[in-house]
């Protein structure tokens, strides 16, 4: 794959994880996988882009889309785990889903968790957790 194909493979997966958690702040740890079934090192991508951006060495065509994401910042970030009123709402929604007859497959392709994670959430939900 070309490297611009590959850039590119890589914002959208930027832009998708803005738009399911609201922000661009992406922990570093952190993987998003693609409908395609292949799987993104997002966050080191991210770390790598404000790197390269600090050392002048971005294009200005991926500054200019990078910026163009409400919620990116070139920095510092400090990315941990998103806010439990995210999570809780979050979990609150799979479990609503679920008891709505939704299957764990469908909702773990919905929000890239597991089966089993999805699983974990609407018994630990259950469970008053």
């Amino acid at each position: 794959m070309r490297h611009e194909q590959r850039w590119h493979k890589h914002y959208e997966a930027l832009c998708a994880y803005e738009k399911r958690y609201g922000d661009a702040i992406v922990p570093t740890d952190h993987v998003e996988f693609l409908d395609s079934g292949e799987c993104i090192s997002l966050g080191n991508w991210v770390s790598y882009m404000r790197t390269r951006y600090k050392q002048n060495a971005l294009a200005a065509n991926r500054i200019q889309l990078l910026e163009s994401l409400s919620s990116w910042t070139w920095g510092p970030v400090r990315p941990g785990p998103k806010s439990k009123d995210f999570i809780a709402e979050r979990n609150s929604q799979i479990y609503s889903e679920y008891s709505n007859g939704e299957t764990l497959a469908k909702i773990g392709a919905r929000y890239r968790l597991s089966r089993q994670r999805v699983h974990q959430i609407v018994k630990e939900y259950e469970n008053g957790k």
